[in-house]
């Protein structure tokens, strides 16, 4: 399985020198600019492009084929893939906060939360990702990958229009349990992402080839 993520990251070698490129150009204008924030998050979002774009490659040299003729299981096949997502938003954790430590006026506890939020919402986005990209393929997936994107910011600023739930009440319960959020959040994030590779498992399996 090891060797796959290897491949994926030779094939896409250019493109992984381009995003580090682009990252370190545009963090240094961030933090000259005060504007930090978006850039990293946009990093992140990059963390989860690179694996679905190895999908891609994949789909259109016809690799599915050939891998599925190596004593490999579809099931390793698949989580090469989540290996490679995961990888890469270390990768891109490790550079944002090192980026961070150029920043003397935030507090290092702050530095790594932000980060932390950061790398969990890039394995949240992977997660509702990988399954569509799996069953659908590049082309039908990649017209959903902005709509799995923006779609749950919808709904959360539709909830919060129709009072469905009482947003003070949960501030003042997540200001009570600040504590707990951490392992909350990571809590959920483990299980969102187990939950997909199970689903990404499951329809690969079963895909005709």
């Amino acid at each position: 399985m090891l060797g796959l993520v290897y491949k994926d990251l030779m094939v896409m070698r250019r493109t992984l020198l381009l995003y580090g490129a682009m990252g370190i150009v545009y963090g240094i204008i961030a933090i000259y600019g005060d504007q930090y924030g978006m850039v990293f998050a946009l990093m992140m979002i990059v963390s989860a492009m690179v694996p679905v774009s190895a999908i891609s490659y994949d789909e259109r040299s016809k690799w599915d084929k050939i891998v599925n003729t190596m004593p490999l299981s579809r099931k390793e096949i698949v989580l090469s893939k989540y290996v490679l997502a995961i990888l890469l938003t270390a990768i891109s954790s490790v550079i944002i906060f090192a980026f961070y430590m150029l920043v003397p006026e935030m507090p290092l506890e702050e530095k790594a939360v932000t980060t932390a939020v950061m790398a969990m919402m890039a394995m949240i986005y992977q997660a509702a990702l990988m399954p569509v990209m799996f069953k659908f393929g590049s082309e039908k997936g990649r017209t959903m990958m902005l709509a799995i994107l923006f779609v749950p910011a919808v709904l959360i600023f539709a909830i919060g229009e129709m009072n469905i739930i009482d947003v003070n009440a949960a501030i003042s319960f997540l200001e009570r349990n600040e504590a707990m959020i951490p392992y909350l959040m990571a809590g959920f994030v483990l299980a969102i992402y187990s939950l997909s590779m199970a689903l990404s498992v499951k329809i690969y399996e079963k895909k005709d080839l």
